[in-house]
């Protein structure tokens, strides 16, 4: 089974944050003002920093059963299982539960909203910050080929200048280094906060996709496959993947921590829908990029395939017993994004920094999830339900239950990303905590205790937020400054 790895880390969090300020602090302020090599450099010295930080690994991150592991189909993922299983789609559900708490002056079904003015307030928030998802792909799954997540949209912008860019122009360049650097400065410019590549693993692009979202009764699917093709494509049987699409570029995005740690309430879904809208902005974006430069390019968003394993493979982080990526910078308080492309590019390499074997001991999300969903158990090959891939050894959790307990509490619940002690970001007594786990077996029950007392993870009053600083489309720049402190 799987074997804990000692790290053997050449700085402390509090030594990376530092170097990352002193290298890389421009990230904040204005790294791309400069000419293209000028960004490169800087890009190579904030991965340098990050290098010492944590451990690249060489092999797979993953441990699967190739003999027994199928690739997944979407109708077997949580939003699909249990619209079926009710008979009606699951978020009209969940929205008039929203709407009976409200009348109650709650934010949900386990959170007050002082009063019904405030709980009014709160249900337009949401409702106002969901709209541009409606045209960006719905609760952020959006759908193949469908809307700004089409596969071959060639903007009309382009053809009012043919002379200079004809309709589908080839590439002119192969060079994988200049556009690696050119993407990663791309993220970036779309809102990105994290960025990472990897070579597309075809295990993780969904065996099939339902065609019929959300709906109940029987799942309507077509076959997602790799093909030789000159481009994406569609046929009323199939949907085709070129099969020179070889890399998948991973872009997270981080939320309001302030908000999402009023967590299950309507204020912290607010924060989960701000960052499903700079998603659908971002891979728009860089999707228009990469098609403008010749080469074929695939927007995702939550669609097409399994967004946490591409995410752990472009190593922006690892995975945690919440099932979620954790990232150094920002914890698991992220939302991910990615693009299927063909263009030439360097991949990142897998990370390791610690949170295997901090999961392990913590199980903070696990005593704090409110459906009791999340396992405090050990890793497994199985599941307990179809939502589960199969021969994957890592935690497997109850989504159906999850999802459920959105739908009864009438609004999205994050109570495990909100609570895990990463989400505070990078600090340096989680290296203290990780060499104590490793050496000092015997004070394990300390460490949750610790984090307690000090109350990280505690339950911010989601009635303080309309008089919080909260900033632009809810980006905040002190969580950064007080990660380099």
């Amino acid at each position: 089974m799987e074997k804990e790895k000692k790290e053997a880390l050449g700085l402390s969090r509090r030594q990376f944050a530092k170097g990352l300020a002193l290298t890389g602090a421009g990230l904040l302020s204005s790294p791309f003002s400069g000419p293209m090599d000028a960004f490169a450099t800087q890009e190579d010295k904030i991965q340098a920093a990050r290098k010492k930080y944590v451990n690249t690994l060489s092999g797979s991150p993953h441990i699967i059963d190739e003999a027994r592991y199928k690739r997944f189909s979407s109708e077997n993922l949580a939003f699909n299982v249990v619209s079926r299983a009710m008979g009606k789609p699951w978020i009209p559900a969940m929205m008039e539960n929203m709407l009976k708490n409200a009348m109650q002056g709650k934010s949900s079904g386990t959170v007050s909203a002082g009063s019904k003015e405030n709980a009014r307030a709160e249900v337009a928030m949401t409702f106002s910050l969901m709209q541009s998802n409606l045209f960006l792909g719905h609760h952020g799954e959006g759908h193949e080929n469908v809307g700004v997540l089409n596969w071959d949209n060639y903007s009309d912008l382009v053809h009012e200048v043919p002379t200079v860019f004809p309709p589908h122009p080839g590439p002119t360049s192969t060079d994988a280094k200049d556009f690696t650097t050119k993407i990663k400065l791309m993220a970036r410019l779309s809102g990105a906060d994290l960025v990472g590549i990897c070579k597309l693993d075809q295990k993780w692009i969904y065996s099939e996709t339902q065609q019929n979202p959300h709906q109940p009764g029987k799942p309507i699917t077509k076959p997602l496959v790799f093909e030789s093709a000159a481009k994406p494509y569609e046929t009323k049987d199939k949907l085709v993947i070129p099969d020179d699409t070889q890399y998948a570029i991973v872009m997270a995005y981080s939320m309001n921590r302030r908000m999402y740690s009023t967590s299950p309430s309507l204020i912290a879904q607010g924060a989960s829908s701000i960052g499903y809208t700079r998603m659908g902005l971002s891979g728009m974006q860089m999707a228009q990029f990469i098609r403008t430069m010749g080469y074929n390019a695939i927007p995702c968003k939550n669609s097409t395939g399994l967004s946490v394993p591409m995410a752990v493979d472009a190593g922006l982080g690892e995975v945690g017993r919440n099932s979620i990526l954790i990232t150094p910078e920002y914890g698991p308080l992220i939302r991910l994004n990615k693009i299927l492309t063909n263009m030439p590019l360097i991949p990142d390499k897998p990370i390791e920094f610690g949170v295997q074997g901090f999961c392990k001991e913590c199980k903070k999300c696990a005593r704090e999830c409110p459906s009791k969903s999340i396992t405090e158990g050990d890793k497994t090959w199985e599941g307990s339900s179809v939502c589960n891939n199969p021969a994957t050894y890592k935690y497997h959790n109850d989504l159906e239950k999850c999802l459920r307990f959105w739908i009864d509490n009438g609004t999205e619940c994050g109570n495990c990303i909100a609570v895990c002690p990463f989400t505070k970001g990078a600090m340096w007594t989680h290296d203290a905590t990780r060499w104590a786990i490793d050496n000092t077996k015997f004070l394990d029950p300390i460490w949750l205790t610790l984090d307690d007392a000090f109350g990280f993870g505690e339950h911010r009053d989601n009635k303080d937020i309309w008089t919080s600083n909260i900033t632009t489309y809810g980006i905040d720049p002190e969580q950064l400054k007080k990660w380099v402190k």
